[in-house]
């Protein structure tokens, strides 16, 4: 069972994945500025900071989530 609960939090962690890709991919703004960055600062330059604004995202997203910041029920 502890094989299976491995294998079920990879598939959790793939399934935020794809729910954030689609999220992305939902907005036709956010599209047009990744192509606009891509083609200003040229394709090795957009992904470094594309993976640096990636990790700055994941960053605040935990740093709220320990805060309880955007909940209702108080802890």
């Amino acid at each position: 069972s502890a094989e299976g609960a491995d294998i079920q939090a990879r598939f959790v962690q793939v399934d935020r994945g794809l729910a954030a890709l689609r999220s992305v991919a939902s907005s036709p703004w956010l599209i047009a500025g990744a192509g606009a960055l891509f083609l200003a600062l040229g394709p090795v330059r957009a992904l470094r900071w594309a993976g640096r604004g990636l990790v700055g995202l994941t960053l605040a997203r935990r740093a709220l989530r320990l805060l309880n910041v955007g909940r209702a029920d108080p802890p």
